[in-house]
């Protein structure tokens, strides 16, 4: 006749199933809690992005379409916003491309040309010279209107 109840063996392996249990609903925890802090980055990825590309993909179109030229300090870069429109003389253009530059920060003097520069010519290609990072972006006719 065999005995109630569990083996030595039993309970250790009901013991490591229920500590492996809870390591992956502490797991799962982390990961909400991850996903959580991304997607709060994101909201305000103009602020906060930590890369030009996730910057440039949060930007709607809807927040700089009636922006001028105008530069900003954003941590270590410079910003800037260039407006833009779709030419009336050509109602065919499907895409327009809004360039977006950073500045590099490379010293006081450096950081001081590229600001001046920018912030006194409409021509971003002038300001070239000065050491920048720049990203192009294309945005569609449908989302400018």
């Amino acid at each position: 006749m065999k005995e109630k109840g569990f083996t030595l063996v039993e309970l250790l392996i009901s013991l490591a199933l229920f500590v492996i249990s809870i390591l992956l609903l502490f797991q799962l925890v982390l990961l909400a809690m991850r996903v959580n802090l991304v997607n709060s980055k994101r909201n305000n990825a103009v602020i906060t992005a930590f890369s030009e590309t996730e910057k440039v993909k949060a930007k709607r179109f809807e927040d700089i379409k009636d922006e001028f030229t105008e530069v900003y300090k954003d941590g270590t870069f410079y910003f800037v916003q260039k407006k833009v429109t779709v030419p009336a003389e050509k109602p065919e253009l499907k895409e327009i491309k809004i360039g977006i530059y950073w500045g590099m920060e490379t010293g006081t003097t450096k950081r001081n040309q590229f600001n001046e520069c920018m912030r006194n010519n409409m021509d971003i290609e002038q300001c070239k010279s000065i050491p920048h990072h720049s990203y192009e972006y294309t945005f569609t006719v449908a989302e400018a209107l």
